[in-house]
């Protein structure tokens, strides 16, 4: 199981000038433990959704759960929410982490 991204990691990180530069340094760094979610345009960039996985059982069963369209609360919902931490990548590198 991965730990979450710290801040005082985060502060560690390149710059970056694209979206493209961003995603490789974070695919190189976790893997198939970074995932892309999903991408929505906000102003006028596209910004891309990914999670890295920390608990792939509850990550995986809540996106299944998700996909199916069926209620997700409680324990299953908090389980969920705690398998990953958000990433967001704007087309011009800038990157926000969810702490």
């Amino acid at each position: 199981m991965l730990n979450p991204i710290s801040r005082q990691e985060e502060s560690t990180f390149p710059t970056f000038t694209s979206h493209e530069d961003a995603a490789a340094f974070f695919k190189k760094r976790y893997g198939a433990d970074f995932v892309l979610q999903d991408s929505e345009p906000i102003g006028e960039q596209l910004c891309y959704f990914y999670a890295i996985v920390t608990n792939h059982e509850d990550y995986f069963h809540g996106r299944k759960l998700l996909s199916k369209g069926e209620p997700m609360s409680g324990e299953i919902g908090l389980k969920f929410l705690l398998s990953y931490q958000p990433v967001q990548i704007m087309e011009d590198g800038s990157v926000h982490i969810v702490h």
